[in-house]
């Protein structure tokens, strides 16, 4: 199973439990989630796949006894509270949220509501839990600790490329996250003698000029975070990479975008 299904297989089945507290409140009627996207449906379509898979497994089909509401922002980060309000005003019996804008927009939005986070890089430097044992309010959910696997991915780098110099860093300056993130990764790049190259993707259609810019300037590898923006569009960036030879000859390619 690829992680991506992993991660919605997972978040199926911390959203099960408060979707069978609102069935039984609300006999008769099918089961309502929210879900609000940070980015795009086609970006998560596995991850959204396997959702559906889990919570068919635990007895919930959408159609039959429970119904989805999908809000997408589209890599535009700033709609995320507007469309986080409109799912409250749609009165769901919980939100789901993806990545760590949505869950911050979701908070915001409401009090009441239980959010189940699917998954965010780290839920107490952003704000939006008191601590991971004890997360407080209405919201629970997953985090991978994205600064700590940013800086493992350089760790990781080092070791199968002894060699390594010139290491480019996606990110999305307008996650919150971005800025600790990206200081830890200067921390242990710069320790391993290595250079750190950033390259910022505020939209999809900043990713084809991003991919000219490593090509001119020949990094050895490519470090992502786990942003919503950047993991929507890994299949172009692999895409390029493989296709494109910058690690071999820096010439660049012209994939498609995940999106």
């Amino acid at each position: 199973m690829r992680r991506r299904d992993v991660i919605g297989a997972l978040a199926a089945g911390a959203v099960a439990r408060p979707i069978a507290a609102a069935a039984q409140q609300s006999a008769g009627r099918p089961a309502r989630i929210g879900f609000l996207g940070a980015t795009s449906g086609s970006g998560y379509a596995s991850q959204l796949a396997g959702l559906r898979d889990g919570l068919r497994d635990l007895g919930y089909v959408e159609g039959v006894n429970l119904a989805i509401d999908f809000r997408w922002a589209e890599g535009r980060y700033d709609r995320l509270p507007a469309l986080a309000a409109e799912l409250v005003r749609s009165n769901p019996d919980l939100i789901v949220t993806h990545g760590t804008p949505a869950s911050r927009a979701a908070k915001g939005a409401t009090t009441t509501v239980p959010i189940v986070m699917a998954i965010v890089g780290d839920p107490v430097t952003s704000g939006i839990v008191v601590s991971l044992a004890r997360p407080g309010g209405n919201i629970t959910g997953q985090s991978f600790f994205s600064p700590e696997l940013r800086v493992k991915r350089i760790e990781f780098l080092r070791e199968a490329m002894p060699g390594i110099a010139r290491v480019a860093t996606l990110l999305n300056p307008g996650s919150p996250l971005s800025g600790a993130e990206l200081e830890r990764v200067r921390v242990v790049a710069r320790s391993s003698g290595i250079l750190v190259q950033e390259f910022a993707a505020r939209s999809f259609g900043d990713f084809e000029g991003i991919f000219e810019q490593m090509a001119q300037a020949r990094v050895d590898a490519v470090e992502t975070g786990e942003d919503g923006l950047v993991l929507a569009s890994l299949d172009a960036v692999a895409s390029w990479q493989h296709g494109g030879g910058y690690l071999r000859s820096g010439r660049q390619r012209s994939p498609e975008l995940a999106d």
